[in-house]
């Protein structure tokens, strides 16, 4: 699993006179919307002039992405729940044994151990 982070300030912005209005709100909710939240949020002091800058408020969003097992991590996990499940002449085949064994299955059922192999590496996250 690998953390993202993005860092949203939202402002004070003058439009018409003395009318302050915030700005980057819409790029916050997109995010919001897109599955980020809020780990942090902080204020920092305006500064000083004639008008006076307003303060800016900073999120700090994350989101966890989950990172899909790779195609050779599953092949793996599979041609080990292979050789678990079949009932081999002997105790403790060769890998090449069980190699030639898995390239002679038929698609369908090296496709069954595949699917449960990726739902195990999935669910072991």
């Amino acid at each position: 699993m690998t953390e993202s982070f993005k860092v949203v300030p939202i402002m004070y912005e003058r439009t018409l006179g003395s009318v302050y209005d915030l700005k980057n709100m819409d790029v916050l909710e997109a995010l919001l919307s897109d599955g980020w939240h809020v780990v942090r949020a902080d204020t920092l002091p305006g500064g000083a002039g004639d008008p006076a800058l307003p303060p800016t408020l900073v999120y700090i969003l994350t989101r966890d992405r989950i990172s899909a097992p790779d195609n050779d991590a599953v092949e793996r996990a599979a041609v080990a729940m292979f050789r678990l499940d079949t009932n081999w002449a002997s105790d403790d085949p060769t890998d090449a044994e069980v190699a030639d064994w898995w390239d002679k299955r038929p698609d369908a059922v090296r496709d069954g151990y595949l699917r449960r192999a990726r739902a195990a590496l999935e669910a072991a996250r």
